[in-house]
């Protein structure tokens, strides 16, 4: 008897059991499934520009691109100033890994000295934007083009692009007049709307390069590109074109320029021609000079040393001849005005600076009143 009582099952309490049991894990399921579409609503509703933004920021790169400079002529239309385009090799530093690395990878594929590297690493400590480029070896040869491109897919931050580099075909006959570009650094943005120089590589020093930077600079171009999770650009979704800057045409003559430069021959010294009839300066000369190609893509150490340490002192307006073509009226007035820009013979302190401002000046002729002319123009 016993044992029948003990083999009876309550299959209604079991069936209730089982049912409580069913309805406590559907409350669970429903209550983590609210939860989960609470959550989804969040971020998709509530958080969704926040997120969106997030996630452009990783898709969606602005890149700035810098304007043409504008290019300078003399008075016949000879090119003083050129652009010429060249593929450098350059590398986004935020996004590689290991500097020692990609200097492993790279020296197996291309030479690259260590004047460069190093060069490389002193502007990492420069101001620059996030994520702008920096030019590790630049003017690629064909070859070397050819097989970086080969492998630049297993080098991350890694690009080949190309770029218009500034180029004096007069050299050293040009130089204290037309004066250089160089890299732009924190101490010229100091001086400069940082805003306006997005994306610039270079500025100008000195001379005319200098002194007409707004006018030579233009306006940098935007593009909005989209980029895989590597960094590469895939495609282009907006651009705003750069805006180039305005040419130069100068007083200056190129022919009678380098004809005073040759004539100088080994001397060192000077010469200024000046036409009295407009009050434009047709020749600025001085000897010994440097080469201002030197300086567009970085001047290495050893170059500048030399230069600075030379005795002839390449960088300085040496004594200065006024070469003033002989007219009645004028003769006297152009004699005056080198005496007060200190340009006379015998005077070695002369700077570019002051050789800029007297090519900025003219004498009016007929009344002996000073007027400013647009540069050399």
């Amino acid at each position: 008897m016993s044992r029948r009582h003990q083999n009876f099952r309550n299959y209604r309490q079991e069936q209730r059991l089982t049912q409580h049991r069913l309805i406590a894990a559907a409350v669970f399921v429903l209550v983590l499934v609210i939860i989960l579409m609470a959550r989804l609503f969040y971020l998709q509703v509530i958080e969704h520009d926040l997120y969106q933004t997030k996630a452009d920021d990783n898709r969606v790169m602005l890149v700035t691109e810098p304007p043409p400079r504008g290019l300078i002529y003399d008075r016949n239309g000879v090119i003083l100033a050129d652009n010429r385009p060249i593929h450098s090799l350059t590398v986004t530093p935020e996004r590689i890994d290991s500097l020692p690395q990609l200097k492993t990878a790279l020296s197996d594929i291309i030479e690259i000295s260590d004047d460069e590297w190093e060069d490389f690493e002193d502007r990492l400590k420069e101001y620059r934007r996030p994520y702008q480029s920096l030019t590790l070896k630049p003017q690629l040869t064909d070859e070397e083009w050819a097989r970086v491109s080969v492998d630049l897919y297993r080098l991350d931050g890694v690009q080949v692009e190309a770029q218009l580099t500034r180029y004096y075909p007069y050299g050293e006959a040009f130089a204290h007049a037309i004066g250089y570009v160089g890299r732009i650094t924190s101490k010229d943005l100091e001086t400069v709307d940082r805003q306006a120089y997005q994306g610039a590589l270079f500025i100008g020093k000195t001379g005319i390069e200098g002194y007409y930077e707004k006018t030579l600079f233009g306006e940098a171009g935007l593009s909005k590109v989209e980029v895989n999770a590597r960094g590469r650009i895939m495609s282009e979704l907006d651009r705003q074109n750069p805006t180039p800057g305005k040419d130069l045409h100068l007083y200056l003559d190129a022919r009678l320029q380098q004809y005073a430069y040759d004539l100088l021959g080994d001397y060192t010294g000077s010469v200024v021609a000046i036409d009295p009839t407009t009050g434009g300066i047709l020749a600025l000369v001085s000897k010994p000079g440097y080469d201002p190609n030197l300086f567009v893509r970085g001047i290495s150490v050893a170059n500048y040393s030399a230069l600075r340490q030379s005795k002839k002192l390449p960088f300085s307006i040496v004594r200065c001849v006024v070469v003033i073509r002989q007219h009645r009226q004028s003769s006297p007035l152009w004699h005056l005005q080198a005496l007060n820009m200190g340009l006379l013979l015998g005077r070695s302190d002369i700077s570019p600076k002051a050789i800029t401002k007297l090519t900025q000046t003219g004498v009016d002729i007929e009344t002996g009143n000073e007027r400013v002319m647009d540069g050399l123009i």
